[in-house]
């Protein structure tokens, strides 16, 4: 886990840190070009690997054979390679033709195309790191992760300062797209190197590809909502407010990206190890696991919420222009919304323990749902605000589903939820009411430097007080 939060912390930060440059280099509108585009083709990304990898965790689960393992990778990774180079052209076409993606994202079509070629080798690459993850490679994921990460903003960053500023999101685009293209070789040429050649024929099996595109396709459209309902803050902003108030909801997920970073990190060890527990069919195995994971990262990450309430006006009237100073209230809520998130990595086991998927899309659907009629009561009054409002609502909705799933429904994961819900409850009552100085109005920093001490004080009590008679040491030994 060191390799790759380590990686994907310096891959991260580099763009977070840079930002307060880009944002100055770059016009409002060209900085909230670039997230709305993505925003597009993230509705169509989920589907691009034709459901494998949704479906491949779930086969890999219920085999533990090597050579069965190899076969179902073999298989997956032809069929999703296929699949994402199908995908990648139609949409490329489809976005090409026409000014309806360029009027939407208030760009030119020089600036579209070089987007869009981008795309390509970044699909592709996506699959690699993937087989890389489930292979427990950590490595060779790492060094494909900073390439394509900071060598885009190595390269990108003196570009943008010589060049006239019309001319800079298109130098951006263009930078990446060539930056993608070495990714994409490097990352064929260290899997090459591992002895994890994905493209073997003889694995191959028809039979198996058929199997699996049957259940990809089945949980294809539950991922298809959550993507939609984890975008559609971005595309509803577009649509009511324009480009200009999506930099300014782009910049609080830029900053907000703490808590997304984590996640990423736990979800790498994460989700491979927790096929390998649940392959033992031994709930003695993997349920204590998932329990001290579950209180742990509750009172890491609702900690953590309760934190940026404390610093990020501090941090942003620092580093941003003054028309980013609305990402004060955004970054708490977001990073509340992260959390729940993170702890539905956990929740959602019940569905592999029983082997079944079909409850991913009503739940998403739901999901979906509520952010859209939060976000589309609430957008066109206050902007951005309504948007996170919408993801925060729908985050909670999911976690709580997946919770009364495995104790109600399915009654296969029965996990301990009440420090959990108090502390959830607790981190929203401190962002919404709390305001750095309303305790020492002339000492503000020093308030700020108290809370903190006594939140994390607060968080490694928890942490300590649970560890022993909740099995950490026995779960994680």
């Amino acid at each position: 886990m060191a390799i790759y939060a380590g990686a994907d912390l310096l891959g991260r930060s580099i763009g977070l840190l840079t930002s307060p440059i880009t944002t100055h280099l770059l016009t409002p509108k060209q900085y909230g070009a670039s997230p709305l585009l993505a925003a597009v083709w993230a509705l169509v990304a989920l589907a691009q690997f034709g459901g494998m990898d949704w479906a491949y965790p779930f086969f890999r689960a219920q085999d533990t054979e090597e050579r069965n393992r190899g076969k179902i990778l073999a298989t997956a990774s032809f069929v999703a390679t296929v699949s994402a180079l199908t995908i990648w052209a139609a949409f490329f076409l489809v976005a090409s033709v026409g000014p309806w993606l360029e009027g939407y994202a208030a760009v030119d079509k020089r600036e579209l195309v070089l987007f869009l070629l981008g795309l390509g080798p970044a699909t592709l690459t996506g699959w690699y790191l993937y087989a890389l993850r489930f292979m427990h490679q950590a490595l060779p994921y790492a060094r494909v992760i900073l390439l394509g990460r900071v060598a885009s903003v190595v390269a990108g960053l003196p570009l943008l300062m010589v060049v006239v500023q019309k001319e800079r999101l298109a130098v951006m685009f263009a930078v990446s797209f060539v930056v993608q293209l070495f990714a994409w070789g490097w990352a064929l040429w260290e899997l090459r190197r591992v002895g994890a050649w994905p493209y073997m024929w003889n694995l191959f099996e028809p039979d198996l590809a058929r199997k699996m595109l049957r259940y990809g396709f089945f949980l294809i459209p539950g991922g298809l909502v959550y993507s939609a309902s984890a975008v559609a803050d971005r595309l509803l902003v577009g649509w009511f407010s324009g480009p200009e108030e999506v930099a300014i909801l782009a910049l609080s997920i830029s900053l907000g990206s703490s808590v997304l970073m984590m996640k990423n990190w736990l979800a790498l060890v994460w989700d491979p190890q927790l096929v390998e527990w649940i392959s033992t069919k031994d709930s003695q195995i993997y349920r204590p696991k998932l329990q001290a994971g579950f209180l742990g990262l509750s009172a890491i990450f609702f900690s953590l919420t309760c934190l940026s309430a404390v610093w990020s006006d501090w941090i942003i009237h620092l580093l941003y222009p003054s028309f980013y100073a609305r990402t004060i209230r955004l970054v708490p809520i977001l990073i509340f919304a992260g959390s729940c998130s993170i702890l539905s990595l956990v929740a959602v086991a019940t569905t592999m323990i029983a082997n079944s998927p079909k409850y991913h899309l009503p739940i998403y659907a739901g999901g979906l749902l509520i952010n859209l009629v939060v976000g589309v009561s609430t957008i066109p009054k206050v902007g951005a605000l309504g948007a996170v409002l919408g993801t925060a609502a729908s985050e909670v909705f999911i976690l709580f589903a997946w919770g009364l799933l495995g104790r109600v429904v399915l009654k296969n994961l029965f996990l301990d939820w009440s420090v959990p819900s108090v502390l959830g409850a607790f981190s929203i009552i401190f962002v919404a009411f709390y305001q750095p100085g309303m305790l020492l109005q002339s000492q503000a920093m020093l308030e700020r430097l108290g809370v903190t001490t006594l939140l994390l004080a607060s968080a490694s009590y928890l942490l300590w007080s649970y560890r022993p008679s909740n099995g950490w040491r026995r779960a994680f030994a």
